[in-house]
């Protein structure tokens, strides 16, 4: 069985902008659509060399995609578990420093 690659590619790129935006919703997503991207690079790119550089570019991307995977599964939270209070601090400016003193100061 053979597959086109052509026919292939010109059912996927109208639906691009989709996949892409949905992918990039979760850090599991933007992973799935990394392995669906390097696997169609590297189809490409050694489609035609030897068996043992296929399979050296193979382990080569799988350690990658391990690591990613590994790195993204750290950083999220178990199911159920309360996520960090995250409040946003901001320092004042010298301005509104000046703006307080001076507004501070009683009139005589």
């Amino acid at each position: 069985m053979s597959v086109n690659v052509t026919e292939v590619v010109k059912e996927i790129v109208p639906q691009l902008p989709i996949i892409i935006s949905e992918s990039s919703k979760s850090d599991l997503g933007i992973l799935s659509l990394s392995i669906i991207l390097i696997a169609f690079i590297a189809y490409l790119f050694f489609k035609e060399a030897t068996e043992r550089t296929k399979i050296f570019v193979f382990l080569c991307l799988f350690g990658g995609l391990v690591t990613y995977g590994i790195t993204i599964k750290r950083n999220i939270p178990p199911i159920g578990s309360k996520l960090p209070d995250t409040k946003l601090t901001v320092p004042k400016s010298t301005a509104d420093n000046y703006q307080s003193m001076t507004t501070d100061v009683p009139e005589k």
